[in-house]
């Protein structure tokens, strides 16, 4: 339903039910539930069917993102959480729907009702690993040796990390938008190749983070987060200190919005870990995050050109 609300009074949009071609059909959406998550009782006859109480309490459950995010503690306002999945998700948590700023992203209300969440969803995220993993024919368990194996900057070569055939959504949106990898010469490594996805990966996770007005901490969810190489790659391009949230966050977040009181969540939640930059290759990074955002506002430029031809 989010394409067709209005976050700011927690309505359907008439001019958006519109614009979709939707007037009068607007007795087909269902109800919005006042509340961030909402709760009711089980039906008798589903109760009986699956040989639960009548009284058992039945939650919708939040969209994942903020899920997850109250699952890592994103509580203080201008603090970032980064999901490293399939796709790149950046949120920040953020007191009022914003009207200001770029069009793109999203703003989500937050699992435990405390403000909003602006999400900045990139396209690609370890879809970009998978594919030069399988291009190179390594593993994924190496990754962590690879890039041990390339120095900052990857010997040159570049990426940008746009690997979906949909384009990008986030920080921007540009359908004709594609992955570019340059520098290579006879001396790349595969290793080289691979560290210079992980740094646009990097990039692009900062370009993202920095769009959806993140000013605080970071912290770092999902199936890329647990090589520890790239997490120092991530925290030295952000200058901040990556805190690893712990395994299975967006249950945990959706386990809380239903019972905020649940004692069970100490017990099933680890100690969270803390990636520090490498600060010997803080300045050299910033250098290339800069010559990034130029390389994708060039790649945009050209974009556009593609469209009018």
């Amino acid at each position: 339903m989010l394409p067709l609300l209005d976050p700011r009074r927690g309505q359907y949009s008439e001019r958006a039910i519109a614009a979709c071609g939707l007037s009068g059909l607007q007795h087909l959406l269902p109800p919005i539930s006042p509340d961030a998550v909402a709760s009711a009782a089980l039906l008798p006859s589903a109760a009986h069917d699956m040989g639960l109480s009548s009284n058992t309490t039945v939650s919708t459950g939040p969209y994942d993102l903020p899920a997850a995010a109250l699952g890592a503690g994103l509580t203080a306002r201008g603090d970032g959480l980064l999901i490293i999945g399939t796709t790149l998700a950046s949120l920040v948590k953020v007191d009022q729907v914003g009207t200001d700023g770029s069009t793109v992203g999203l703003t989500l209300r937050a699992a435990d009702d405390r403000g909003y969440l602006r999400a900045m969803p990139a396209m690609v995220g370890t879809a970009a690993l998978d594919w030069v993993a399988e291009l190179l024919k390594v593993e994924h368990s190496d990754l962590g040796s690879l890039l041990s194996r390339s120095a900052t900057g990857a010997s040159g070569v570049r990426v940008l990390p746009y690997f979906s055939p949909s384009g990008e959504r986030a920080p921007f949106s540009e359908p004709r938008a594609r992955a570019e990898i340059v520098g290579l010469d006879l001396t790349a490594t595969p290793a080289d190749v691979v560290r210079a996805v992980c740094e646009s990966l990097a990039f692009a996770a900062r370009q993202c983070l920095e769009a959806a007005g993140w000013a605080g901490a970071i912290t770092v969810a999902g199936g890329g987060s647990r090589t520890r190489e790239f997490l120092t790659i991530l925290a030295t391009v952000l200058d901040k200190p990556v805190t690893v949230a712990v395994a299975d966050s967006t249950a945990v977040g959706a386990l809380l919005a239903a019972d905020p009181q649940c004692s069970d969540r100490g017990a099933s939640m680890d100690v969270p870990s803390v990636i520090e930059p490498d600060v010997s290759e803080g300045s050299v990074y910033q250098d290339l995050y800069i010559e990034y955002c130029q390389r994708v506002a060039a790649a945009r430029l050209r974009w556009k050109e593609d469209e009018r031809v």
